[in-house]
């Protein structure tokens, strides 16, 4: 895995932030500024190998959004 995708209609503002499972205290955030909407894509490169978990949180017209998912890293050999 090399990037983390997202897909709006709308523009969008807000954080991505990135929680390792294992290790919580490790955070990772990262601001989202896409004026016209379309495809985000976040590089992973560089986070290490295990379970983590993306919460996204952002605002559009006036309303605040929040989604989360988890994903995996998986081991370079």
């Amino acid at each position: 895995m090399e990037k983390l995708t997202f897909n709006f209609c709308h523009p969008v503002k807000g954080l991505l932030r990135l929680l390792n499972k294992l290790y919580p205290a490790e955070i990772r955030v990262v601001p989202i500024d896409d004026q016209h909407g379309g495809l985000i894509e976040i590089s992973v490169t560089g986070l290490c190998s295990g379970k983590w978990k993306a919460m996204l949180e952002w605002e559009h017209d006036g309303m605040n959004y929040y989604y989360e998912q988890e994903f995996e890293i998986p081991e370079v050999n």
